[in-house]
């Protein structure tokens, strides 16, 4: 009886271990802060305010503000200007990443299909670049979708100067932002 009840009632897979993976991060964040510590640029800049980011166990971010820490004690006083700021200012980015997994593929000799070796994780990339913030380029992102689409529903009659012009208007962007809270408009791909 225990036996037909084993089979039935098959046991859980065991799932993996979150401290595993914690620990995994956590090594990642060492060595790759490490190899980032030994990168020329990023010890040129190293004195000036910085944030570092660990993005699971591949890509490392160390992003320093243009104009240093944010003035967030502008936010009650003119949540425009500090908007305005955080969109428009510019960032120093340093990343870190694994290089990407080499695959080979053998052919198997006759009928035999084929064997794919992989070989272990590639080497640490360092890459860095100036650019806007993440936040302001999803911005801009969204703000180019809505004007391609605009230009489409309207038959291409506008061009994207008037559109750009249009959708700037303080009256259209909370129009847009409310419809955005209600669900009505929703960021897709």
């Amino acid at each position: 009886m225990y036996d037909e009840m084993a089979t039935f009632y098959k046991r859980p897979r065991k799932h993996d271990s979150p401290t595993k993976r914690l620990k995994q991060q956590m090594d990642t964040a060492w060595t790759q802060k490490e190899f980032l510590s030994k990168q020329t640029d990023y010890r040129a800049n190293k004195e000036h305010y910085g944030l570092t980011y660990v993005v699971g166990v591949s890509n490392t971010y160390h992003v320093q503000p243009e104009n240093g820490e944010l003035p967030y004690d502008m936010v009650e006083k003119s949540p425009k200007k500090f908007y305005k700021e955080v969109m428009d200012s510019k960032v120093f980015e340093h990343r870190v990443s694994k290089s990407p997994k080499k695959r080979r593929d053998a052919v198997g000799e006759g009928e035999l299909p084929k064997k794919r070796r992989v070989s272990k994780s590639g080497k640490l990339q360092y890459r860095n670049r100036i650019c806007k913030r993440s936040v302001a380029r999803i911005l801009q992102v969204v703000q180019s979708k809505m004007r391609n689409l605009v230009r489409m529903e309207t038959g291409e009659v506008h061009s994207p100067d008037e559109i750009q012009r249009a959708i700037a208007k303080p009256r259209a962007e909370k129009l847009l932002q409310r419809q955005i809270t209600d669900g009505s408009v929703k960021l897709v791909k």
